[in-house]
């Protein structure tokens, strides 16, 4: 008993300051590394440091398991029937601090959007800003930037209006700023020189400027760029920046990377003329009066998302993390068919042969359509006429004689057999029945019937017959039969057989439909060169094939929103004619390394 005590006063007596700083940074570490953790650092010296070795940790692990394509994805769908983001793609996206703000975008219904959401990464919530000022356009295909407190968003484009018919899409150069402390847009105008209108552009943030590459300008696809445009966050202006040469071909759709204040990367894209899939890498530095390009050489090339057997780079974005420039991609080992217009639209369905459409007597033709179908009119062939004649055709109709239809010569005895026991009372003769009621539809809601009892049908039989008393008897013998043979069951049964198990059925686990690319940029400003990581292994549970999505960096994680993708539940793989169903997402996936264990 005094043990007992002893050992509760030493448990009051315990404090989690007590464990060593292993286990405080391992518990530490599940919580996701953004305003929780910040909070965290709060507590105590000890905390603050044990929270910044984690950070440390997490970011140095993230970008280990990126190397070794060890990661783990994870999904957040918002409600139908809630708060949530609705369904986009070609939306701009940016992250900052403990959120990732989303900008516009399209969907497939000729509609673009000018809202701005936040994404709550420790609680993964969305939260729409009711914000004020001056709204921008709605648009899609537009860029978004974070800088010193503020959203900084440029260009877009946006589907034409379907009133009034034959408008052509638009783009834009608007130059909006979101201050997230003031929750307030405002418009930047600057009428002394601005760049032309453009969308599908890229742009990143150096020092005190924001540095804008390509796009389309206009109204035309090909009328691409590959000029250079600053914006001056201190001065509020634009200029053309002079670049040497050779320069990248006009591009649009391409991903921009951020090195340092002084170079950033151009990846991939789409341009010239006819348009072409890109797959070049470009170094610009950014010194002197006059910036200067370099082309990259790029090692496993096959490797790469821009190879032609796992998609393109023009429609599936990349983002930086670490030394590494990460990409998503279709996975090289799917069997999922690509995004193919000729795959979009149902092949058209073949009309009907002359030989397979029913044909009629007043149609002109020779010789009418012989019904193959032996049960079309009954059993035994086609309804026989009154009094053993056609019925009369109207004037003018070029028809043929009917064609004899087999019979059993026995059914026939019996058939006439029962006609003549009929009364003569019951028998109503051709020459009484109106000829307006002859041919009157048999649906007509207004028409008497008469049941005529020479008729062969035995739904129209008037008086029993000896054949419908004999076949009861047949019912009930077969039913005395049935109970004789329930009760001797019941006196001797039977052992039961042994139940055989079933084997589960084999469910074929088709691989993961898109995969991760890491582009190693390590070298890029030493020797010039990036690498393509040969893929070591894919992870499963990631999304369907998806294209037209935002991908930013996170702190430890990478964040992938929206898209168009295939929904695979509307079609089957083994069809011959594959009719897939492209579907606009508001799925956040999250790519994390998985949690090690002490």
């Amino acid at each position: 008993m005094d043990l007992y005590k002893e050992s509760a006063s030493n448990l009051e007596k315990c404090h989690i300051n007590d464990l060593p700083d292993e286990i405080i940074e391992y518990i530490l570490s599940l919580l996701r590394p953004y305003d929780d953790l910040k909070k965290c650092m709060l507590v105590s010296k000890r905390w603050n440091k044990n929270a910044l070795h984690v950070f440390l940790h997490t970011k140095n692990n993230f970008n280990r398991c990126l190397t070794n394509f060890n990661i783990k994805w994870e999904h957040y769908t918002p409600p139908d029937k809630g708060y949530g983001i609705t369904k986009r793609y070609s939306h701009s996206a940016c992250s900052y601090g403990n959120s990732m703000y989303v900008f516009g975008g399209c969907t497939c219904t000729s509609t673009t959007f000018n809202d701005l959401w936040q994404l709550d990464l420790s609680s993964r919530k969305w939260n729409r800003l009711l914000t004020m000022g001056t709204y921008p356009t709605p648009k899609a295909l537009a860029t978004i930037v974070y800088y010193e407190g503020l959203l900084v968003l440029f260009g877009g484009w946006t589907h034409p209006t379907p009133f009034p018919l034959h408008q052509a899409w638009r783009t834009f150069n608007e130059l909006h700023m979101y201050d997230i402390n003031e929750n307030r847009w405002s418009c930047v105008m600057t009428p002394t020189l601005s760049p032309p209108s453009m969308a599908g552009h890229s742009a990143t943030v150096h020092k005190d400027q924001m540095v804008v590459f390509g796009g389309i300008c206009g109204q035309m696809v090909t009328g691409s760029a590959n000029n250079i445009w600053c914006f001056n966050f201190l001065t509020q202006s634009w200029r053309n920046q002079e670049t040497t040469e050779p320069k990248p071909i006009p591009r649009y759709n391409q991903s921009q990377i951020a090195i340092d204040d002084d170079h950033l990367l151009i990846i991939g894209g789409c341009g010239g003329r006819p348009s072409v899939l890109l797959n070049d890498v470009w170094l610009l530095i950014m010194q002197g009066n006059v910036w200067q390009w370099v082309a990259i050489t790029v090692e496993n090339p096959q490797w790469g998302t821009s190879h032609p057997s796992n998609g393109q780079l023009w429609c599936h974005p990349a983002c930086k993390s670490g030394t590494n420039v990460i990409a998503i991609g279709r996975n090289p080992t799917s069997t999922f068919p690509t995004f193919s217009l000729a795959k979009w639209n149902p092949a058209p369905t073949r009309p009907p042969s002359d030989d397979s459409l029913p044909r009629r007597a007043s149609d002109g033709c020779t010789t009418p359509r012989i019904d193959r179908d032996v049960n079309v009119n009954g059993r035994r062939g086609s309804l026989t006429p009154r009094n053993g004649q056609a019925s009369a055709e109207p004037s003018g109709s070029n028809t043929a004689p009917a064609p004899s239809h087999s019979h059993d010569p026995d059914v026939d005895k019996a058939e006439a057999r029962e006609v003549a026991n009929c009364s003569p009372a019951q028998r109503v003769p051709d020459a009484k029945i109106n000829p307006i009621e002859r041919n009157r539809s048999p649906f007509s809601s207004n028409r008497n019937i008469n049941l005529p009892t020479n008729n062969n049908m035995a739904a129209f039989r008037s008086t029993p017959s000896n054949s419908g008393n004999k076949h009861r008897e047949r019912q009930l013998e077969v039913l005395h039969r049935m109970e004789e043979r329930l009760r001797n069951l019941s006196r001797n049964p039977q052992p039961k057989p042994k139940a055989v198990p079933i084997p589960p059925p084999v469910v074929r686990q088709s691989p993961p439909k898109m995969a991760m690319f890491v582009m190693d940029i390590s070298t890029v400003l030493t020797d010039h060169c990036v690498r393509w990581l040969p893929i070591k292994s894919v992870a499963p549970g990631g999304p369907e094939h998806t294209i037209l999505y935002s991908l930013v960096s996170g702190q430890g994680e990478i964040i992938m929103f929206g898209g168009i993708q295939k929904d695979v539940s509307l079609f089957s793989i083994e069809e011959a004619s594959l009719n897939v169903i492209n579907t606009v997402t508001n799925t956040v996936h999250f790519i994390t390394a998985p949690q090690t264990v002490i």
